[in-house]
């Protein structure tokens, strides 16, 4: 299940509610809200608010993403993953985990593979440790330092990266 709310222009979220209709979705909350600036007057936004399965809120991100009306510039999205469902809608459909928005990728892949010391040291560590089990065959330390090996998210994420043509993730910038 995702909590997805987005925050659109005055009077676009009848629009967002539309493309969030037409994936599949049944309910939309929309609100009015007012945005304070510390360099500017108040702005007031439409926020839209849905719950709904992962693949209808995949669906939904990338039907939003390529609609006319959609501008990067004046909206933004937030999703986030509840620790706990409640609801009267089948727990098979809300719990689908195959499906995951690009979104949730990208956060992961930029939150996990930022080179810092720490990343450093745990490579140094894991190198070390793999290449004295591989020199003395001591297959308890290759597996330690393959474990702490951190190697798997900047992989994904030059892969993930090049495939949708940010590269900015593939060049950790």
């Amino acid at each position: 299940m995702r909590l997805v709310k987005i925050s659109a222009p005055k009077g676009k979220g009848t629009n967002v509610a539309q493309a969030a209709f037409s994936v599949g979705i049944e309910q939309v909350s929309i609100q009015t809200v007012e945005t304070h600036l510390a360099a500017g007057e108040p702005q007031t936004k439409d926020v839209i608010d849905i719950e709904t399965s992962t693949p209808k809120a995949k669906h939904f991100i990338d039907a939003l993403l390529a609609a006319d009306f959609y501008n990067s510039e004046e909206f933004s999205i937030a999703i986030r993953q509840p620790r706990s469902i409640i609801s009267g809608d089948s727990l098979r459909e809300l719990t689908k985990p195959l499906v995951v928005p690009a979104t949730d990728i990208f956060e992961e892949l930029w939150q996990f593979s930022h080179i810092t010391v720490g990343f450093v040291g745990r490579n140094f560590i894991a190198a070390c440790l793999l290449a004295y089990g591989l020199i003395n065959q001591q297959i308890l330390l290759i597996i330690a330092g393959l474990l702490f090996l951190q190697l798997l998210p900047l992989l994904l994420a030059i892969g993930f990266g090049a495939w949708t043509r940010t590269w900015k993730l593939v060049g950790q910038r």
